[in-house]
């Protein structure tokens, strides 16, 4: 499994569904994806959609758990730590 390409596809899915969600069944003029045909989407569409994402969901996080290289996008040298540096006090006797 490639997972970026998972996430890429995942990320596609989720902007079509946020936008029918918003705008409803709609004429789009342009491509949603680059190489993607105009086509008209409709419940039969979301509806594919969502089963496509959820599949693509399970098969990462499967691939996850088992250990497996995180999406590029994800994949980040660890966090760096800042500490701020302590005050200390006098003692007062």
């Amino acid at each position: 499994m490639d997972p970026t390409a998972n996430l890429t596809e995942q990320r596609e899915i989720a902007a079509r569904l946020q936008h029918y969600c918003s705008h409803g069944p709609t004429q789009h003029t342009e491509p949603f994806s680059p190489g993607q045909a105009q086509y008209a989407y409709g419940v039969t569409h979301f509806l594919a959609d969502a089963e496509r994402l959820a599949e693509l969901v399970v098969a990462l996080d499967e691939w996850l758990q088992k250990g497996g290289a995180l999406p590029e996008p994800w994949d980040r040298d660890p966090p760096v730590t800042f500490f701020a540096p302590q005050v200390y006090q006098d003692d007062e006797d």
